[in-house]
């Protein structure tokens, strides 16, 4: 965990020109009204064990924790 604090705080820092994260921006979405949705890990392998319903609702987008979306909208200032 000191290690994301670190590196939070290091991103946090910068006075330049602030560049998007394309890592993040490949794993975020930002809608219209500010909501920061990411997409559900488990779906790419071993699906013959999981249900229906586990699978169904694998396929939505959910919205991110306040913490994490405060940092991933300073990650994409051009979203």
């Amino acid at each position: 965990m000191s290690g994301q604090k670190n590196l939070i705080s290091r991103f946090l820092n910068q006075t330049t020109m602030q560049k998007t994260k394309k890592s993040i921006a490949k794993r975020f979405k930002i809608t219209a009204t500010g909501k920061v949705l990411r997409r559900s890990p488990g779906k790419r392998h071993l699906l013959s064990a999981k249900s229906v319903k586990q699978k169904r609702s694998m396929g939505q987008d959910k919205p991110v924790t306040p913490g994490v979306a405060s940092f991933v909208k300073r990650a994409l200032p051009f979203a």
